[in-house]
C-alpha cells in the first residue's frame, strides 16, 4: 500500500511539472555572480523601457514643486536564480490582483528555528496554507502534506485581512486578523505542535481572542505590522485612510490592546493617492511609517518617537526621503533590509512588467536604486523576508494559478524564491 501511495504521489508531481513546464528545483540555488535571469513560465525577458533604457532613473524629474533629484543605478543585482515550489492545495477559480487585498502571503517561523517560513491566508475561502524551510541553512523546501491542510481551513476568520505579528514574543508565528466592516481584530495563534513528515510544526488556528474597536472610529482602515514600542512583540497599526489617523494596538503579551489616542493624523488621507509601508527605517528598533504620494512618486517618513507618537522627518530632498522613484501608479511596495545594515529599505514591484527594484535607507533618505530584475507576472504577490537568517532580505514571488470549476477547486500555488547573496 505504501509503495502504491509513493508511486501515485510521484506521478502527481511529474504530471504537475509537465503541465506547468516549471524546471525541477535543486535543494540549493545555483551559485552565480551573474544577474538574475528570467526562468520558468512566470518569468519573461527584461527589456529596458522608459527612463531606465537610456539614462539615470528619473534624472530630470522635477514634478510640480520644482524639486530635482538625480538617481543613478548604483546597486548591482544581488539575487540568486530562483528556486521553485508548487502545490495544488489552494482554492481559487479566478485570478485576484494583489492590490485587491483578497489574500496575503506571510513570512512566519513555523518550527521556531529562526528561519522564516511562508503562510498563505485566503480572505475569500477562510483557508490558511503553509510551507516551511526545515534545513539548518534554509535552502531546502519541505511542503506540508495534503492531509494536514484541512487543519487550516474554516478557521473562523472569513473576510478578515491578516498581518504578521508574534503577539506573545515566543518566536512562534501568529497572525493578527482584521475585519474593517466589523471593526474587529482577532488572533490566529500558533498552538500545540503537530507532527508532520517527522518534523514538529506549530498549527495556526483560531486563538479565540477578539478586540472590538470603539464605536466612534471609522470602518475605513487597513492594518500594518510592526513593533511600535520596541518590546520584540508583534503589534498592529491601523491606518484610517479618510482622515490620515494612525491608531496603534500594542501587544499585551496575549493579544493586542488599542492605545487611547491616535499617534498621528493627516498622514495619508486618501486610499488612491497614498501608499504606506511600515518598517524600521532609522534602525532604532521602533517601527516607522513611510508614505508614498502616488501622484508625485515622493516618499515622506514619519519616525516613531517611542512616546506613542510619530513625527515627520525632514528627509534629504526638501522634506522628502525620495522623489520621482517608481512613479507608476500600480507599483506595490514592501520594506526589508537588503544590505544587512539593520535599516529597513524599500522595494518596488511593478506588476505590469513584473520588475523588482529596491532603494537603500541611510536613516534619513532613500537612495541608490538597484538594477531591476524580472520575477513573476502581473498576478504575483510580492513577499519580502529574510528567509535564511543571514540578515538580508530575500524575494518570494507568490502566484495562484486558478483551476476551472470542471477540474476541481485545487488551484496551483507557485513560489519562486530568490535568495539575497549580498554580492
Amino acid at each position: 500500500m505504501k509503495k502504491l501511495a509513493i508511486t501515485f504521489f510521484a506521478f502527481l508531481i511529474g504530471y504537475g511539472l509537465v503541465q506547468a513546464q516549471i524546471p525541477v528545483r535543486s535543494t540549493k540555488p545555483i551559485q552565480t555572480d551573474k544577474p538574475l535571469t528570467p526562468q520558468g513560465p512566470l518569468a519573461k525577458p527584461l527589456t529596458p523601457q522608459g527612463p531606465l533604457a537610456t539614462k539615470s532613473l528619473n534624472a530630470e524629474n522635477t514634478g510640480t514643486s520644482g524639486i530635482i533629484q538625480t538617481e543613478t543605478l548604483t546597486q548591482v543585482n544581488p539575487f540568486l536564480p530562483p528556486m521553485y515550489n508548487e502545490t495544488q492545495y489552494a482554492t481559487r477559480y479566478s485570478h485576484f490582483n494583489p492590490r485587491d487585498r483578497s489574500y496575503a502571503f506571510h513570512a512566519v517561523d513555523y518550527d521556531g528555528n529562526g528561519i522564516k517560513d511562508i503562510a498563505f491566508k485566503d480572505f475569500v475561502y477562510d483557508n490558511i496554507l503553509g510551507w516551511w524551510f526545515q534545513s539548518p541553512d534554509g535552502f531546502s523546501i519541505e511542503q506540508k502534506s495534503a492531509h494536514n491542510w484541512s487543519m487550516y481551513s474554516q478557521i473562523g476568520f472569513l473576510g478578515y485581512q491578516t498581518v504578521e505579528g508574534d503577539v506573545n514574543g515566543d518566536g512562534r508565528p501568529d497572525l493578527i486578523a482584521i475585519n474593517p466592516a466589523l471593526k474587529q481584530l482577532g488572533l490566529i495563534a500558533s498552538s500545540a505542535p503537530i507532527n508532520n513528515l517527522g518534523f514538529p510544526v506549530y498549527q495556526l488556528s483560531n486563538g479565540n481572542q477578539y478586540l472590538n474597536l470603539p464605536a466612534h472610529l471609522s470602518s475605513d482602515f487597513i492594518g500594518f505590522p510592526g513593533d511600535f514600542n520596541g518590546d520584540k512583540r508583534g503589534d498592529v497599526a491601523l491606518w484610517f485612510y479618510q482622515s490620515g489617523e494612525w491608531h496603534i494596538a500594542l501587544s499585551n503579551g496575549t493579544f493586542v490592546q488599542l492605545t487611547e489616542n491616535a499617534w498621528t493624523s493627516g498622514f495619508g488621507n486618501s486610499l488612491t493617492s497614498s501608499q504606506p509601508v511600515t518598517g524600521d527605517f532609522n534602525g532604532d528598533g521602533l517601527t516607522d511609517i513611510a508614505l508614498r504620494d502616488n501622484e508625485k512618486g515622493s516618499w515622506t517618513v514619519a519616525l516613531n518617537t517611542g512616546n506613542q507618537s510619530f513625527v515627520q522627518s525632514s528627509g534629504c530632498v526638501e522634506g522628502y526621503w525620495s522623489y520621482g522613484w517608481q512613479t507608476d501608479y500600480y507599483t506595490l511596495f514592501r520594506s526589508g533590509d537588503f544590505n544587512g545594515d539593520r535599516l529597513d529599505d524599500l522595494l518596488a514591484f511593478n506588476p505590469n512588467d513584473a520588475s523588482w527594484q529596491f532603494v537603500l535607507s541611510s536613516g534619513s533618505c532613500f537612495h541608490s536604486p538597484s538594477a531591476p530584475i524580472i520575477l513573476g507576472d502581473i498576478n504575483t504577490y510580492p513577499l519580502v523576508a529574510d528567509l535564511n537568517r543571514d540578515g538580508r532580505a530575500d524575494l518570494v514571488a507568490c502566484n495562484l494559478n486558478p483551476t476551472s470549476m470542471v477540474t476541481g477547486p485545487a488551484s496551483k500555488v507557485v513560489l519562486q524564491i530568490s535568495l539575497n547573496s549580498g554580492k
